[in-house]
Order: structure tokens, then sequence, then C-alpha cells
């Protein structure tokens, strides 16, 4: 189980507390599984196995199916939770997550380039381009060109 550090801030969080009590349970217990860049498969099978292997009779497929949304809405300034796909396969990622990295990533980044954010936007997205959900339905608009790198003039010194 990888080590986690938490940070009071979440206490007084707008955006944790904007949550429903099962949103900001899952929020909290999803913050233990993933990986050490916020990662995660978002299959919920998978997370109800690993975020509440004692309470499966609580916490239900459909009940993991229904909150998990939840954690992909703009709450103040914040999105949690960032769900995207990587070749039909969809994963999650705890935005903002902040640890220490220890280890290579086990799952795909939402900013490579097979992704398609389908909850929530990618860290690179927000500046590049617009990304909204409707319905359920990923609407983009493509993305501005980068800045072109200057190239260097081979009589400079």
């Amino acid at each position: 189980m990888p080590t986690r550090i938490l940070r009071d801030g979440i206490i007084d969080s707008r955006a944790v507390n904007a949550l429903s009590e099962s949103g900001e349970i899952l929020y909290r217990r999803l913050m233990s599984i993933v990986d050490d860049y916020g990662r995660f498969e978002a299959d919920p099978e998978l997370i109800r196995a690993r975020c509440f292997p004692r309470q499966l009779d609580r916490w239900t497929i459909q009940r993991i199916t229904d909150v998990l949304p939840e954690l992909t809405v703009i709450h103040g300034e914040l999105r949690l939770v960032t769900v995207y796909a990587v070749e039909s396969k969809k994963y999650l990622q705890i935005n903002n997550f902040g640890q220490r990295v220890q280890c290579k990533e086990k799952y795909p980044s939402p900013d490579s380039r097979e992704s398609t954010v389908i909850h929530g936007d990618s860290p690179s997205s927000r500046s590049r381009s617009s990304v909204v959900v409707v319905e359920g339905v990923v609407v983009k608009t493509p993305k501005a060109p980068l800045p072109k790198k200057r190239q260097r003039d081979p009589d400079e010194s």
C-alpha cells in the first residue's frame, strides 16, 4: 500500500466540503489506492474492491457509478478528479494530488495523445483547448497551436 501524506487543507477545502457524504468518503479512499501520480483505473468494480473491501454490502457497483461523476464536477475553482480514456480503457486522476513521486507511472496520463477526457479536464487542456462534457458526451474544441521554438541562428555564439 502506498504511503500518503494527507494535508490539513482537505478539512477546509471548499471543493471537498461541497461533496455529498458518499462523495467525500469515495474521494478520501481513492487517495489511498491511486499511484504516486494520483491515477487509477476508473472501473467501478475495481474501485469498489480496492476502496471498500470490507464494506461490499454497503458500497455496490451502482453506488460507485452514481458517486464517481460527482468528483468530476467543478466545485468552486477546483475539479477534484478527471476521468479519461486511453484506447477505450477508462482511468481517473486526482487533480493537484501533490505527492512525492517515488515510482514509475502505473497508469497513462490524461495528457497523453491517446487519451480522451470523459469527465473533467486534463491539466494541459486547461490552457490550450476547451473541454466540455454535456450529458456524458465530450465536446472538444481544437487545441491552439503551441508557440514555436525560436530556431537558433548558426552564426550566433
